[in-house]
């Protein structure tokens, strides 16, 4: 019963004063042992296996509030994604993604810059440049920080649509 008191006080006293203890464990912004495992997710050759590690990562660096290191995380899945070409993958996990950092507008930014950047690259068929388009602007909509690459989207959409002969469309 003292141990669960003890416990409870040392809750208190962190929601109060915001200082961990050493029952409060905090990911630390950009910590060593946290570059050290994401390097040690990217070699691991299963890519089912590194996602769902990246995402787990992820999930506790969000849920410590710390930008940095949730930033860092969304750019590796992306660069993960982008590189063995798995684009319906990557379009709903920037979806997923997206909804859960609403309140990390910061790491959001990154990630939507990060997939144009894929996009100008090249790296994508013109089939899958489409829906890249379409999924980010879904992600923009609506967010004022978000308002410049949703422009960008939205022009590169309709040069698309031109393209192809749908100018009502466009």
């Amino acid at each position: 019963m003292n141990q669960y008191r003890a416990r409870k006080r040392e809750r208190r006293a962190w929601f109060f004063t915001g200082k961990t203890t050493a029952t409060t464990p905090r990911v630390q912004s950009g910590s060593s042992s946290t570059r050290t495992s994401v390097d040690e997710l990217i070699r691991i050759a299963s890519h089912s296996q590194s996602l769902s590690a990246l995402l787990a990562l992820e999930k506790q660096t969000s849920s410590a509030s710390d930008q940095p290191s949730t930033t860092r995380m969304l750019l590796v899945i992306v660069k993960l994604l982008s590189e063995r070409r798995d684009w319906n993958e990557l379009k709903e996990q920037v979806q997923a993604l997206n909804k859960k950092h609403g309140q990390l507008r910061e790491s959001t930014k990154k990630m939507v810059g990060a997939v144009m950047e894929v996009w100008e690259a090249g790296k994508a068929e013109e089939d899958e440049r489409e829906g890249l388009t379409v999924c980010l602007r879904d992600v923009t909509e609506g967010k004022i920080f978000l308002e410049l690459e949703r422009a960008h989207l939205t022009r590169r959409l309709s040069a698309m649509l031109e393209a192809k002969g749908g100018v009502a469309e466009a």
